[in-house]
C-alpha cells in the first residue's frame, strides 16, 4: 500500500466516525487507531534500522576489536529509550 492508499484508509476512517449509527463510528474509530499505529511501528522501525546502521566510532572498541562494555550498554539503553518514545499507554 502506498501513501496515498494509506492516507485513504485514514481519511475513510475519520469520514466514519461522525456518521450516525454507533457501529460505523465504532469501526471509523478502529480504522483511525489501527492507521495511528501503522504509524507509530514505522517510526519505531526507522529508528531501530538508523541504531543499528550507524557503525560505532572507531576509538569505542577494545583491545581486541570487539565492541566495550560501555558501548554495548549505551547502544541497548539508547534502543530502548528511542522505542519507548513512541510507545503509548493503552486506552480503556
Amino acid at each position: 500500500m502506498d501513501e496515498e492508499q494509506f492516507e485513504a484508509v485514514r481519511n475513510w476512517g475519520e469520514g466514519l466516525r461522525g456518521d450516525s449509527r454507533e457501529e460505523v463510528r465504532a469501526a471509523g474509530q478502529a480504522i483511525v487507531l489501527l492507521c495511528a499505529e501503522v504509524d507509530r511501528l514505522e517510526r519505531e522501525l526507522w529508528n531501530e534500522k538508523a541504531l543499528v546502521s550507524e557503525p560505532p566510532p572507531e576509538d569505542a572498541s577494545g583491545e581486541d576489536g570487539e565492541p566495550s562494555l560501555m558501548e554495548a550498554t549505551l547502544r541497548t539503553r539508547l534502543r530502548h529509550f528511542a522505542g519507548a518514545l513512541y510507545t503509548r499507554p493503552a486506552k480503556r
